[in-house]
């Protein structure tokens, strides 16, 4: 049975603790990932994301976190699942259609690029990461 996506529409509350992360796929098959940057963050990679707004619906959050954190322009996201982890309720998706060349932005990423699942394998990589790695890994969406 196909599970309801309306919720993915609703508009986040200002008490609701949400989340998104985006697998970014070039056509090589290559998975974009960020070294985040911030002072309270390890030195680890990450897939682009971050705190959905308040006011904001899922799909509009990851749009414009994909924008913020890597300069590109999404043109087609879709939803893959959603978890808890830390209280927050994550939503993944994957981004295979964007226009632009990924770039660092200031206060996110220190470097930014497109890496094989075998480059990944050595990497430090953030604990949401890591999740929703193996989430896209069991549905299929990398391999």
């Amino acid at each position: 049975m196909e599970k309801n996506l309306e919720f993915l529409n609703e508009k986040k509350g200002q008490s609701d603790k949400w989340g998104c992360g985006c697998a970014v796929i070039n056509s090589d098959g290559k998975l974009l990932l960020g070294l985040r940057c911030k002072k309270t963050d390890l030195p680890q990679w990450s897939f682009v994301g971050g705190s959905i707004e308040t006011g904001e619906s899922p799909f509009e959050g990851i749009k414009r976190e994909i924008k913020e954190e890597s300069d590109l322009t999404p043109l087609v996201v879709q939803y893959v699942d959603d978890y808890e982890k830390d209280g927050v309720r994550d939503f993944l998706f994957i981004c295979k259609f964007f226009t632009g060349k990924p770039f660092p932005q200031e206060g996110e990423f220190s470097k930014i690029g497109f890496f094989t699942l075998e480059e990944i394998e050595g990497m430090e990589l953030f604990s949401y990461t890591i999740e929703s790695l193996n989430i896209l890994k069991d549905k299929g969406y990398v391999k």
